[in-house]
């Protein structure tokens, strides 16, 4: 069955369709206060259940290696990469970037053998 408003043998002119340029969609202005999308840590997790090597002065590649999945796996590597900095202090949720900056750094320490916490 053929269309109505469209004659039957008509051939089409395709040069115009691609000389059309696409309209690209405006990408919408950001919102006033833009969320850092930060992880969900329904619960204060004990990386040494997680971890079993703590970091020695022998073995910092191999201890690296490891951390750094469970980093990923957190979704907390960006605080150890600097692809995460810190927001502005008057950003409404600088102090949660804060916690968890400070739970990394406690993660971290919590690994750390105990000659390795000696003070020189």
């Amino acid at each position: 069955m053929s269309n109505p408003q469209e004659p039957e043998n008509c051939s089409t002119n395709n040069t115009t369709s691609q000389q059309t340029q696409p309209t690209e969609t405006p990408t919408p202005p950001p919102p006033n206060n833009p969320s850092l999308n930060l992880p969900n840590l329904s619960s204060t997790i004990n990386v040494k259940n997680s971890i079993s090597i703590e970091l020695t002065y022998t073995n910092y590649l191999n201890w690296k290696k490891v951390f750094t999945i469970f980093l990923g796996s957190q979704k907390l590597f960006p605080f150890v990469d600097g692809s995460f900095p810190p927001p502005d202090s008057s950003h409404p949720e600088y102090y949660s970037w804060v916690q968890y900056d400070e739970l990394v750094h406690s993660w971290i320490n919590a690994m750390l053998s105990y000659p390795v916490l000696e003070p020189s």
